[in-house]
């Protein structure tokens, strides 16, 4: 299921044409799955999300996207700056008939309007959001990040 988020959100992301790099669509993964929690009170993914220094993240992300470039689903391009790099993520064209057959029709919905709400944002923009919020400020740097903590925010501190 994880992976039809990700191609759901780079569906989104190129019908509203946005490109994402690597870190905004693993944040965006993060987003979709506490939104639908504190909806639902369950993950969309049912995947769990660690904290890192740069966001949460789920422990399966980078091995599953580079899976899904080398069968490919996804083309990943580096692009270089002076003083880093990013990595630019589309769904590779034959990847494109792939149906998200483990998604509703209200959970591709909500993937969308996550990536019509957040995917022309500045990513540092986005990591402030989610880093501010509870679930991160809450929990210890390496740890599980506990989806029950997005229950107390307030409803626009979710997305």
């Amino acid at each position: 299921k994880y992976k039809m988020m990700v191609l759901a959100l780079l569906r989104a992301a190129k019908e509203e044409s946005v490109t994402l790099k690597k870190t905004k669509l693993s944040l965006l993964l993060y987003l979709a799955d506490m939104r639908n929690y504190y909806e639902t009170k369950e993950s969309m993914s049912g995947m769990t999300y660690r904290k890192q220094s740069y966001g949460p993240v789920c422990d399966a992300f980078h091995r599953l996207v580079d899976e899904m470039e080398r069968d490919g689903t996804l083309t990943i391009t580096q692009i270089l700056r002076d003083d880093y790099h990013m990595y630019e993520i589309k769904e590779s064209r034959g990847s494109a008939r792939t149906k998200l057959l483990h998604l509703t029709t209200k959970e591709q919905k909500r993937l969308h309007e996550l990536c019509q709400a957040w995917g022309g944002t500045p990513t540092a923009e986005l990591q402030q959001f989610i880093t501010s919020g509870r679930p991160i400020s809450e929990t210890e740097s390496g740890s599980d990040i506990d989806y029950k903590l997005i229950s107390t925010e307030e409803p626009h501190l979710v997305s």
